[in-house]
């Protein structure tokens, strides 16, 4: 009703959809747009707006389409793409937009040190070398066998011990309590 009452105002380019951030959102917000201007990033910072603790630079945007419409998830290269998928949501008038906001994997070896100092903000320099980073001071390089060792060591014991007797032993059976040791 909103997006008729909207084309007979003259915008009939704009669009509302629930947004539904997944994994563990089931709840949805509304979100307005505009199918022939939008971006990823407008979407973006609503999510951003609704959900602050899913703010990350570095996430990539996946649209969870219904089931039996096409491929199940798209990850939209730009902008151009995006509005495409908009616009098909807006002509088979779906009114829901499912999307995961992902954080791209990488194995820990193929950061470079300049990725490293981009993310943790190590350094100020754009492309540091290794003399260019600070000192990292107060790492403790105890022996194992050490007195501080041995007092974590105890006290990680005193704390299985304690689950032990909480949760019966008998329940390993369930994946929830094998969990809880």
């Amino acid at each position: 009703m909103l997006m008729e009452l909207e084309s007979l105002r003259g915008g009939k380019d704009t669009i509302t959809l629930n947004i539904v951030v997944r994994p563990n959102r089931t709840e949805s917000f509304p979100w307005t747009t505009d199918t022939k201007t939008t971006t990823i990033s407008k979407l973006e910072k609503a999510i951003y707006a609704m959900y602050p603790d899913k703010e990350d630079g570095e996430v990539v945007l996946g649209v969870i389409h219904p089931r039996g419409t096409s491929e199940d998830t798209e990850y939209p290269r730009d902008d151009a793409q995006f509005r495409e998928i908009i616009q098909s949501y807006r002509r088979t008038n779906t009114k829901t937009l499912t999307v995961a906001l992902e954080t791209p994997t990488k194995k820990y070896s193929d950061f470079t040190l300049k990725e490293v100092n981009s993310l943790y903000r190590i350094s100020n320099m754009e492309t540091p070398t290794m003399s260019d980073l600070p000192p990292f001071t107060g790492i403790s390089k105890e022996p194992l066998n050490s007195k501080r060792h041995k007092e974590s060591l105890r006290r990680l014991l005193e704390e299985l011990d304690s689950r032990i007797q909480a949760i019966p032993s008998d329940n390993f059976a369930n994946e929830a309590t094998c969990s809880a040791y």
